[in-house]
């Protein structure tokens, strides 16, 4: 029910169709149709689009939004996790096959021995050394690539995974960006659930991201520890992120 004390219309894309498409002062029922989501294929991708009611001026809008289910993936792409890593976030895609480097509470990290990407969804019977196969939608968390929405995942394989040599960014952690997830180690002090660096009398922090119960340091402060796992992003201010595969 439209209820206005002037005149107003509709405007809507092509696929949401309204009857009437404009009135004017008092109430005036309006219904909302959407045509089909199809072609002769099958099901097209999903769309969403707002649709206004409104007078002459923006502060008289009133604004839906209208979404169609459909098939994500009729259109997806077959990416590689390099690929992936640099999708445009929201974006969905087809993965046919990637190595599983790391486990956390969480989710897991996948590779294809270019790029790392950690799948922010935990799954059951995952293991490292697993070769998987995604359907699934891309994102962003902590300025690092992540893939936060899985609608399948299948494991192909199981197997055996090697790390590469880690990156040493104990002495570099001021300059360390962290804009990719690199295997990593780092030296440092426990503080509470923390390890500090110290460079040049500045202190930096490393936090453990979904980090198993096996692998915490909340119980070694005080102690001087290594860690080593997959870095994951910038968590706060001197704070990097680390999916710990090792301690």
């Amino acid at each position: 029910t439209i209820i206005s004390d002037k005149e107003w219309h509709v405007t809507a894309p092509e696929w949401i169709i309204t009857n009437p498409a404009k009135g004017g002062s008092g109430a005036t029922e309006v219904s909302v149709c959407v045509t089909d989501n199809v072609d002769a294929q099958g099901p097209l991708e999903p769309r969403k689009d707002s649709l206004i009611f409104g007078g002459d001026t923006h502060s008289s809008q009133f604004i839906v939004i209208v979404s169609q289910e459909g098939d994500a993936y009729r259109n997806a792409e077959h990416l590689s996790v390099e690929q992936i890593a640099t999708l445009a976030d929201d974006k969905s895609f087809i993965l046919d096959e990637a190595t599983v480097a790391a486990l956390s509470d969480a989710g897991y990290v996948i590779t294809d021995g270019k790029a790392n990407v950690y799948v922010s969804v935990a799954a059951k019977d995952v293991k490292v050394g697993d070769k998987v196969t995604i359907k699934g939608y891309k994102g962003t968390v902590a300025g690092v690539p992540v893939i936060n929405k899985v609608d399948e995942m299948s494991i192909l394989s199981s197997g055996t995974f090697t790390y590469p040599d880690p990156i040493d960014i104990s002495a570099t952690i001021a300059s360390y960006e962290a804009k990719t997830i690199d295997y990593i180690k780092v030296n440092g002090i426990v503080t509470g659930s923390t390890l500090t660096v110290t460079v040049d009398d500045v202190d930096y922090a490393v936090k453990q991201i979904d980090c198993p119960a096996d692998l915490k340091i909340n119980a070694l402060g005080g102690n001087k520890v290594e860690l080593t796992g997959y870095s994951y992003g910038i968590q706060g201010a001197k704070t990097i992120g680390i999916l710990t595969t090792a301690l």
